[in-house]
Parts: structure tokens; sequence; C-alpha cells
């Protein structure tokens, strides 16, 4: 709800939302639920909130997590980054499993340390790590290619 940015990806309009089933109580989780394709369904950020680490914490979000569970097979949430907002461990609290997202050559190493924190600490149920944005070169041995155009600038993974 901080920086919405799923709703764009799904095509889904974001007038109305997380935030606001979240402060009015007269809302109910069909009416802040969209339906993108025969079996995904999402319910947008909705109006950008002052508070919303409060919101989050809310008993209302409570209610939304046990409604949605009962409703669907699978409830997915797309949090901020770990360690840079509280939003992931508010969350966390209600997840069965926690996916950390890790795009190769442009995570910051020390949120790394964050995630294996949380982890030893078990404040992230069941935390597992995906990495995404790799890509596979033909070959093999070290370096891969080995031997097949010595000339070639060998490059390294590097972690911004």
């Amino acid at each position: 709800i901080r920086v919405p940015k799923a709703n764009k990806y799904l095509n889904v309009e974001n007038k109305i939302g997380l935030t606001d089933y979240l402060v009015n109580e007269n809302l109910t989780l069909n009416e802040v639920t969209s339906k993108v394709d025969s079996n995904l369904y999402m319910i947008a950020c909705g109006t950008k909130p002052p508070n919303p680490a409060e919101l989050l914490l809310s008993n209302r979000m409570n209610i939304l997590f046990e409604k949605a569970k009962m409703e669907y097979d699978y409830v997915v949430v797309d949090t901020s980054a770990i360690g840079l907002v509280t939003d992931a461990f508010v969350i966390g609290q209600h997840a069965d499993l926690t996916v950390f997202v890790v795009r190769a050559n442009y995570l910051d190493k020390r949120q790394i340390s964050i995630a294996q924190t949380a982890y030893e600490e078990k404040r992230l149920p069941k935390m597992t790590i995906l990495l995404n944005g790799v890509t596979s070169r033909k070959g093999y041995g070290y370096g891969y290619g080995y031997g097949s155009n010595p000339e070639k600038k060998k490059t390294k993974w590097k972690f911004v």
C-alpha cells in the first residue's frame, strides 16, 4: 500500500481497495476484490494512506485474512521489501509461507542479512528465497564455456 504496482501489472483499476476496506467497516471483501482472470482475484491498494503500518495492524486486517483464507485456495500478498518498513513483518504473522524475492545483480547485499536474521528469529514463517533475473549460459566448467573463447572477458556476479 506504500508504492502500489501490482494493479498496473495486472491491469486492475486502483479506485477502491485494501486501505478503503480497512478504513470503512461498511465495505465488504467482495466490494474491494477485482476479478483478473477466471481463477485470479486481486485487491488493489486503494487510497494511499497516511498511516499504512497502523492500518495493517488493525483488527480489520485480521478479519480480511480470515475471510480471504475461507474464500480462496491461496492468498498471495505483495509487500515492501523487508528492512525498509515493517509491512512484511506485520503481514508475515498471517502467512503460511514467506517468499523472499531476490533479483540477480540488483539486490543490496545488506538485505540478505536482514532476511537471514528475520528467518533465524522466526519473524517470517517458513521463509524461502526465489532468485529471479538469472540468465543461463551454455557450457560447462568454471566460468561457463571453458575453453570456448579464451579472449572473452568473463563477468562475475555482483550485488549492488
